[in-house]
């Protein structure tokens, strides 16, 4: 086994990344000397997308947008072989990357904050999105800031979009029918399939359907991956001013629940001597946590007149969710790092999540006084329900007790499951009803050279709370009722200026509110919304001699986050600062650059509770200072490589902290990936590498906030095969 670097290392990017401009250079010079008449056959703009309805909710010019909208189109998925959401969205600055044995325990982070997931313009629930489905994904768009608040009821329960939102296009019926069918095979025992069927059924009506079936074991013993989708959809256009689409949803994720690996001692992320990377610390007949997401998303636009468009979008999420694991004492109780042998403890978590959002708008489009003006206004309506509890082991009826005695976490022996019943003294239950209803009126206006957005969202919100647990003094459940109403106006403005066609200027400011979810507020802690805003200045670049980019510097704050210590939580500021720089770089037709680079401060800031007041100046839990994405990719268009495509990659990140208290870090690491496939008529055959040197690290595992080890994950091969009909 190879050994862990566990002190703080530096990669130098230098030498190697030179040497693949070097080998892509003598490539295109090859092609260019053997065949000088190109024909071209791969999209004009590569990776560059020119617009996005995202950052707005109507379709602009990314460099009219005073914020930064970093956008990861299909081909780039296509590309890159990506298996999972993290796997497109590290080609994106400052979004936290997740393992897959971590996907049901997190979300992501962007700017260091929680971020929310948006599909087809409506927000989705629960907060474990890295086990959302690529298949039928055409783009993601990364809106980095709280202006993602302005999509549907999002700053409502379970969509955290502190840190931004990723807003997530799927493929819609088209009037042209076609057929996919892709099948993919990799390591650890990796299987999957996928469709996509798009039929007209007349000129005014077509249908779609797609879907997708995998399932992968890990290097962890056990623990696997298993999701399946179906997304129906139909499109009605009756006429050339009237479109609807409905698209309905399933999706199906399984997983063993992964704690992680005990370490060895408080302040090094040094493993216990004698455990090995592969090793599952959980029980014999555990069952496997799931999470089950349905939904119904129906879109009706319509053409007023020559200058006003109406707006509706009418959707409903349901989410289920069953978490259930078992873990060494440790995690409970950092007196016991550093034991072989600990007792096992279980947990269950049941969530239930249903939410409706109703939204419609009207958009203008006209010129006054020498202006141009793209005027919205609309009302979002959401009502939410959530049912949820967590319960503890308590075999022993002692109040809390562990599943077995005295487990060897270096050996091979399992503890027997037990499943909790609900009697411990620490279980608790929460019962919540979210009603919130959004005004909101947004004017983007353009005057010569420069471009102005000013909006203003008007919240009225309540929330219903019946919360359920055991009292410490009389060990009977006690249920409290709270109703809790607020009323929010939050702004945004912002202002674009372009020197040129192809270098402009923004700088904006941005506010939003969020209503705390999944959290046990400790006594006496009110439930209280946090209170989030950004201030961002930025120079972009529009394909400037091939160069499209986004270089941002921001401040982002947020007050009144619930901050966990145990089980319970208290209210905390955090603050992040820092830069982003994002390029595309197109060389030419065949090849291109992609580069992602973060530099940031990320901290909790203060707080008015002496119980979290040692949090204050530390760096945010399993948030790096510095991250770097950078790949390349050549395609040949002629010659005898015709249809052959290369492409490598490297990601890097700084050292993590691996808990709230920043009693230990894992090392800073560099990882690389490599990409080869081949397009021939009907058909493209792709092989990616995750990992390609095999590099063995570590990093923080999200288990419980932190404290525990997860092994990144080892070099692994895909192989797919995509058929067109």
């Amino acid at each position: 086994m190879k050994t862990v670097n566990k002190g703080h290392t530096q990669t130098n990017l230098r030498p190697v990344t030179m040497a693949i401009w070097a080998l892509m250079a003598s490539a295109a010079q090859a092609q260019v000397t053997s065949m000088p008449a190109m024909d071209i056959t791969a999209t004009p703009d590569g990776y560059i997308v020119k617009s996005t309805n995202a950052g707005t909710r109507t379709d602009t010019p990314l460099e009219q947008i005073p914020q930064s909208v970093i956008t990861v189109p299909k081909s780039m998925i296509e590309d890159q072989g990506a298996q999972t959401l993290s796997d497109a969205l590290r080609n994106v600055s400052n979004v936290t990357a997740l393992d897959q044995r971590d996907s049901n325990l997190t979300g992501f982070k962007i700017r260091g904050f929680s971020a929310a997931t948006v599909i087809d313009g409506v927000p989705t629930p629960g907060v474990f999105h890295n086990q959302e489905t690529l298949a039928g994904v055409e783009q993601i768009s990364v809106i980095k800031g709280p202006a993602g608040g302005l999509f549907g009821g999002s700053q409502g329960m379970n969509y955290p979009t502190a840190g931004g939102t990723i807003a997530i296009t799927t493929a819609e019926p088209e009037k042209v029918a076609s057929k996919q069918v892709g099948l993919t095979l990799g390591s650890f025992n990796q299987k999957g399939a996928s469709f996509d069927i798009n039929q007209p059924i007349s000129p005014m009506l077509s249908v779609r359907l797609v879907g997708e079936s995998t399932n992968k074991d890990s290097e962890t013993d056990r623990v696997y991956h298993k999701r399946m989708s179906l997304s129906p959809s139909i499109a009605l256009t009756p006429n050339a001013d009237t479109k609807v689409v409905l698209r309905l949803r399933s999706l199906q994720n399984e997983t063993l629940d992964y704690p992680g690996l005990p370490r060895a001692v408080a302040s090094a992320p040094d493993v216990i001597s004698g455990v090995p990377r592969s090793r599952f610390i959980g029980a014999d007949g555990m069952p496997p946590s799931t999470n089950d997401i349905s939904g119904a998303n129906l879109q009706w636009s319509q053409k007023l007149n020559a200058n006003w468009d109406f707006g509706l979008t009418l959707a409903q999420n349901k989410l289920t969710l069953t978490e259930v694991g078992a873990f060494n004492y440790s995690v409970l109780d950092a007196a016991a790092l550093g034991l072989a042998t600990q007792d096992v403890y279980s947990y269950r978590i049941s969530q239930k999540f249903e939410s409706t959002v109703l939204s419609p708008s009207v958009t203008g489009k006209f010129n006054w006084a020498n202006t141009q003006h793209t005027v919205q206004l609309g009302v979002d309506h959401e009502v939410s329900k959530e049912e949820s509890f967590m319960w503890w082991s308590d075999p022993g009826s002692i109040g809390l007790s562990p599943i077995a005695l005295g487990v060897n976490l270096a050996g091979s022996a399992y503890a027997t499951w037990f499943n909790p019943t609900g009697n411990s003294l620490y279980d608790f239950s929460w019962n919540r009803q979210f009603d919130a209803t959004t005004m909101y009126v947004q004017d983007q206006i353009k005057v010569g050279n420069w471009n102005f957005l000013a909006s203003l969202r008007d919240s009225e919100i309540q929330m219903n709370s019946v919360d359920t647990e055991v009292s410490m003094t009389t060990f009977s459940p006690e249920t409290t009722n709270v109703t809790k109403k607020a009323h929010s106006t939050t702004p945004r403005i912002g202002v674009t200026y372009a020197f040129t066609p192809q270098v402009s200027a923004f700088a904006g400011y941005a506010e939003a509110v969020q209503t705390p979810y999944l959290t046990k507020f400790a006594g006496g802690v009110p439930p209280t919304a946090q209170d989030i805003k950004q201030s961002e200045l930025g120079l972009r670049l529009t394909d400037w001699s091939g160069i499209t980019a986004t270089f941002a510097a921001f401040d982002l704050k947020r007050n009144n986050v619930a901050t966990a210590l145990g089980t319970v939580s208290y209210l905390a500021d955090q603050g992040s600062q820092g830069i982003d720089i994002d390029v595309r770089y197109q060389v030419n037709p065949s090849w291109q650059w992609v580069a992602a680079y973060t530099n940031q401060t990320a901290k909790y800031t203060g707080t008015a509770y002496a119980q979290v007041a040692s949090y204050v100046g530390k760096q945010l839990f399993n948030v790096p200072k510095e991250q770097l994405r950078l790949s390349t990719r050549y395609d040949f268009h002629t010659g005898s490589l015709q249809g052959v495509g290369l492409g490598m990659g490297v990601t890097h990140q700084s050292e993590l902290p691996g808990d709230s208290k920043n009693t230990f870090f894992t090392p800073a690491t560099a990882v690389w990936d490599g990409q080869v496939s081949y397009q021939v008529k009907g058909a493209r055959y792709g092989l990616s590498v995750s990992n390609l040197f095999d590099k063995q690290y570590l990093v923080p595992s999200n288990y419980f906030g932190g404290g525990q080890i997860l092994p990144g994950a080892p070099r692994a091969l895909t192989a797919t095969a995509v058929f067109t009909f």
